[in-house]
């Protein structure tokens, strides 16, 4: 509460300490101030004015204003220098269409409102998936601009992404692997060939270029993934066999090529192979959950699998692990000893006859 008192300095005149200090929003602001030479009422009114200045909003900081196109340029430089070339790209389409959509504001006056219509209005030309990538570029970067200090809260935090109806994971048998191979052309073959014996996401196979086998040692380079980061995998002696003998036919520095351009996909020519062995039901991204299940039952160590995938997180690396009933069954089976089964069936027939002996008294 704002006070005065009444102070002698060391000359022996009065000082008046001027205590201006009040609670506005709960937070404390004003200060306290010595006058000199003043008499008590000229304090009294220093006091008030400063008191009144505090309520009207005078000595509040004001906040600095930003354009959301000047943070989306920002926060683009930053995702061109720390994601890799397809994130950033993703990135780019998907802001500047926000950006497009709610108009060049102030990031003060963004709402959660503003992103749950954005995204029922892209709702009605692309499926829920694609709205979701949206969100998901969106919210990372005001979570951003909350991180740098830009803005005090994040105004998309509690903003719901839709609820996905995902197509069943498929873990490919060994038959239908032999059927994808034996029905697919050349190019498909060797992709599937190293998504099979890799791991690889659908696009690092697709940017590997030939100068990323390395013949000699058993190895090929992956050098940018979609975490942004490189890593070298191992080569197994089936997969440098593929590729040695592919390499006796390459005409261009990509692996996987048509007409000596890179591939932009391979999504149709493997939905053909899938169509011409007759497997019911199978997409690109499968090989890769094949692969790690694969590597899973043959008791290779979960972060060997991971060095190999790319993950690098555990909650990651769980939505690829798929154990098959065959495998569990043999897990829980493990934990069998052949002499606990004697006692058991000791126990059993122990059992059997003092039972039996109950009944005869």
């Amino acid at each position: 509460m704002p006070r005065i008192k009444t102070l002698k300095d060391k000359h022996g005149n009065t000082v008046y300490e001027v205590d201006y200090r009040v609670m506005v929003d709960g937070v404390s602001m004003g200060s306290k101030k010595r006058l000199h030479g003043v008499t008590i009422h000229e304090a009294r009114h220093f006091m008030n004015t400063r008191v009144n200045e505090i309520y009207a909003g005078k000595y509040v900081k004001k906040k600095k204003k930003y354009r959301i196109s000047k943070l989306i340029h920002e926060y683009l430089n930053y995702s061109k220098e720390n994601k890799a070339q397809n994130t950033y790209k993703q990135d780019d389409l998907v802001l500047n269409r926000f950006l497009e959509y709610v108009g060049d504001l102030d990031m003060e006056n963004l709402s959660g409102f503003m992103l749950e219509k954005y995204k029922h209005e892209r709702l009605k030309k692309n499926k829920k998936s694609s709205a979701n990538i949206d969100i998901i570029k969106i919210k990372a970067f005001t979570s951003w601009c909350e991180k740098v200090g830009y803005i005090e809260t994040n105004p998309f935090k509690h903003v719901r992404y839709f609820k996905e109806d995902r197509p069943p994971v498929r873990v490919l048998s060994a038959g239908e692997k032999v059927m994808l191979l034996e029905n697919a052309n050349p190019r498909t073959r060797l992709f599937i060939e190293l998504a099979l014996n890799t791991g690889m996401r659908h696009g690092e196979i697709l940017n590997l270029r030939w100068d990323d086998i390395d013949f000699k040692n058993g190895s090929l380079f992956v050098r940018t993934s979609k975490t942004g980061d490189s890593r070298t995998i191992p080569i197994n002696s089936h997969l440098l066999q593929v590729l040695l003998e592919a390499e006796k036919d390459q005409k261009c520095d990509w692996i996987i090529s048509h007409n000596g351009n890179k591939m932009a996909t391979m999504k149709k020519g493997f939905a053909a192979t899938v169509h011409r062995a007759g497997i019911p039901y199978a997409r690109v991204h499968d090989l890769r959950h094949t692969f790690i299940t694969d590597m899973q039952q043959a008791k290779v160590d979960i972060r060997t699998i991971m060095e190999f995938s790319g993950h690098k997180t555990f909650e990651m690396f769980k939505r690829y692990s798929h154990p098959q009933p065959d495998h569990m069954k043999e897990a829980i089976e493990s934990l069998v000893d052949t002499r606990d089964q004697k006692n058991f069936g000791r126990i059993l027939e122990t059992l059997r006859i003092d039972k039996k002996v109950g009944e005869d008294k």
